[in-house]
């Protein structure tokens, strides 16, 4: 069953350009929900006795790039993918997020950073991140993809929350001007350390000749590297909901769903959550 679930789940992939993140376009926003309804759908339609058909190794091993066959029960009933993961500390594309936690290193040294006092500035990357490199930012979404205008706030603010990347934010001259003095180009030596290390080289060139340079391994927040602590995700939450008593009660309810026997009750509570003071129920 379950592999007829997988099987039938690679004929509903999404195959679409990376570009569509890049530009700006809120159509990547339902790409999650695509592929949650796709999993929903594969399941069902391989409990209606579906016969294999080896759409696997077309779909994922021509299509869209290499099958490999012994990925798929690596570590399977001992290892959760989910337990790799990391929560992003920042609130733009996890691509960009190295850079960011550098940039935040110079904040911190420094303070705001005016754009009469940098020349140039350099961000050194892997492949998979060096394309971020866009100027240009008509939308929020084009904005969390530009590791230019990620760095250019964070050196001018401090922080990069959801409210980093609103108009005001996108129109301010001055992020513009330090992006504008940035480059964002590939390093081999950092490229060769993926899939383990997502680095990134932060290099600053002050007026007057002085330069700063910041290596950040991998993004905090990681699970093998810097995972952030219960207080930092409370603290996260109530940064984002902006109430500590409604902060405190949905991590309670997420600790709930895993010892729960009617999710169903729980997920109604977290709703009811989401709904209280205007929250918006994606």
């Amino acid at each position: 069953m379950v592999a007829a679930s997988i099987d039938t789940a690679t004929a509903l992939a999404l195959a679409t350009p990376f570009k569509v993140a890049t530009a700006g376009m809120a159509v990547r926003n339902a790409w999650i929900g695509h592929a949650n309804v796709a999993g929903i759908q594969a399941a069902a339609l391989a409990q209606e006795g579906e016969p294999l058909g080896a759409i696997a190794g077309e779909s994922l091993g021509q299509l869209l790039g290499v099958l490999s066959v012994e990925e798929l029960t690596a570590g399977l009933g001992g290892e959760l993918a989910i337990s790799g993961g990391y929560f992003k500390r920042h609130a733009s594309c996890s691509y960009t997020h190295p850079p960011a936690d550098a940039a935040l290193a110079v904040y911190a040294e420094r303070g705001r950073v005016e754009p009469e006092a940098v020349e140039s500035i350099k961000v050194e990357s892997h492949h998979l991140a060096s394309a971020l490199r866009g100027c240009n930012w008509p939308t929020r979404m084009a904005a969390m993809f530009s590791i230019p205008y990620v760095v250019a706030v964070i050196l001018r603010t401090g922080e990069c929350g959801p409210e980093s990347f609103d108009e005001t934010h996108r129109r301010d001259e001055k992020i513009a001007r330090l992006a504008a003095k940035m480059t964002v180009s590939l390093d081999s030596e950092l490229d060769a350390k993926l899939p383990a290390h997502r680095a990134a080289r932060l290099r600053v060139f002050w007026v007057g000749g002085e330069e700063t340079v910041v290596e950040v391994e991998n993004p905090i927040g990681d699970a093998d590297f810097h995972p952030l602590s219960d207080d930092a995700l409370l603290d996260k939450s109530v940064s984002l909901l902006g109430d500590r008593n409604e902060a405190v009660l949905v991590h309670q309810l997420c600790e709930e769903l895993l010892q729960s026997r009617d999710v169903a009750a729980v997920l109604a509570q977290l709703r009811n959550c989401a709904l209280k003071d205007g929250h918006r129920v994606g």
